[in-house]
């Protein structure tokens, strides 16, 4: 008859004086290779806002996947900003416009819950977007999907012709460069 029961799991001082490296294991961040999944890189594009974007926008070469995500989540957080920014200042200029009448407050309060919609709303697509990206899938928005391809082209292309500049510099023989150097008039071989 098999014995059924689980086994306990081993105690973490227990593995450190067994096996070091389990141990190390057990505690080590996640290793490079969990960063190699495009879906990972595509999700990390929406964790923080425009850095991770912009980075992998730059250094991806082979997943377009990856550069879409990551055009779509800098075109998401640029204007989700600007709609913010746009609002509030609204909210500033119709104020002091409307300063001292009886049309402050419901100005004030319809702006304010403007920007508390445009908020909310964010947040709402910018949990779908992360969760789509976790899965694998893109999907077509009206308004952010094709400024993010053209995004996602401009940047392909620019890294592509930085890419190929930087190959040119390199093939380029050693004594080419020593041939190619100018030389003072007494200067001899």
């Amino acid at each position: 008859m098999p014995n059924d029961t689980p086994r306990p799991r081993a105690s973490l001082s227990r593995l450190r004086r067994s096996r070091p490296s389990e141990a190390r294991q057990a505690h080590a961040a996640p290793s490079p290779r969990a960063l190699r999944d495009p879906r990972a890189r595509a999700t990390l594009t929406y964790a923080l806002p425009l850095a991770p974007a912009l980075y992998l926008l730059a250094r991806e070469r082979r997943a377009r996947f990856v550069r879409l995500h990551a055009a779509q989540a800098l075109i998401f957080f640029a204007g989700i900003g600007l709609a913010q920014a746009l609002l509030f200042a609204l909210a500033v200029v119709l104020g002091n416009v409307a300063a001292g009448s009886w049309a402050e407050l419901p100005v004030g309060l319809l702006l304010w819950g403007a920007l508390l919609a445009l908020g909310a709303g964010a947040f709402m697509l910018w949990l779908r977007l992360l969760a789509e990206a976790w899965n694998g899938r893109l999907r077509r928005r009206r308004v952010l999907s094709p400024l993010a391809t053209r995004l996602e082209r401009l940047a392909a292309s620019f890294t592509r012709a930085v890419s190929s500049a930087g190959e040119a510099s390199r093939n380029i023989p050693h004594d080419a460069c020593a041939d190619a150097a100018p030389r003072s008039p007494g200067q001899e071989d």
